[in-house]
């Protein structure tokens, strides 16, 4: 549009307003030409082409040379969630496609934000996909190797479980989705179905030895157990060296990779023994 025109200049201030009254807080040139000692003159184009001369540098920085363009910031707080921030530049994008500009149209938000919620949702139907491939591949794999639908379809509940704590896990630690975290579901998918199929595996020893259900349980945990307790605590404990580094994003994967490994012993030692003594025919 052209910025000389008065309507466009009532168009801009409309746009902002309704941000506003979303709880968007934005800054235009418009702002200052309102503010202006001459603001009297925005009625007409030779007013308005006045007071845009005597702009200093930084306001000069909203617009074009030829005044056909012009900038409208918004602010995003920091601290918001990307759910919410995702909300805000839908907002900003809704208003922007129904307010109507004389000779011109408002552009879609652009910048760090709307950029931010575009790699967020773009990751996250990557780790969606991913996840679900990986899963798959893993139980093709297990079933094959104990040659069993049943002890290599219950050998991933200890992926399961993980997984279905993995968002809170994210969600509590305040810990988004970025490229680095992103891989952490398919490494704990690799790392759980291990846990799994040293579990299963023992208590198959163990009742083809003749052991009941219960003791063969009690025996993988006993021995299978304390091995798989040894190797995730000292997973852990090699991580916490992440802590020196001065890496946020390093140490905020670690961070993940840490409780998810000690939540993948707890579904091996735990719940997977557990199914097998209440669903598992001996």
């Amino acid at each position: 549009g052209d910025l000389t025109n008065p309507e466009v200049i009532k168009a801009i201030k409309e746009f902002q307003d309704k941000l506003k009254a979303e709880g968007i807080s934005s800054v235009s040139i418009v702002d200052g030409l309102i503010s202006s000692p001459f603001r009297k003159l925005l009625q007409t184009r030779e007013g308005i082409k006045f007071i845009l001369n005597k702009l200093n540098d930084d306001e000069k920085f909203f617009i074009s040379e030829d005044y056909s363009k012009t900038l409208v910031l918004f602010y995003v707080s920091p601290t918001l969630s990307m759910k919410e921030r995702e909300s805000i530049v839908d907002k900003v994008d809704w208003i922007a496609a129904t307010t109507p500009i004389p000779g011109g149209s408002i552009s879609m938000a652009t910048g760090t934000e709307a950029i931010n919620v575009a790699i967020n949702n773009m990751l996250f139907d990557q780790q969606t996909r991913s996840m679900i491939l990986a899963i798959a591949l893993v139980a093709i794999v297990v079933i094959i190797i104990f040659r069993s639908p049943f002890y290599g379809m219950v050998s991933l509940i200890p992926v399961i479980f993980v997984l279905m704590w993995e968002p809170g896990l994210l969600i509590s630690l305040d810990i988004s989705l970025s490229v680095v975290t992103i891989s952490i579901a398919s490494i704990m998918i690799g790392t759980s179905v291990d846990y799994g199929i040293h579990i299963t595996q023992r208590i198959r020893e163990g009742l083809e030895d003749g052991l009941s259900k219960k003791e063969a349980m009690v025996n993988a945990v006993e021995k299978t157990g304390l091995s798989l307790a040894e190797a995730a605590f000292t997973t852990v404990a090699g991580l916490l060296a992440v802590y020196v580094v001065n890496v946020p994003g390093t140490q905020e994967f670690c961070t993940m990779i840490m409780f998810m490994i000690l939540l993948s012993w707890f579904a091996a030692t735990m719940i997977l023994p557990a199914f097998y003594l209440f669903f598992k025919r001996g």
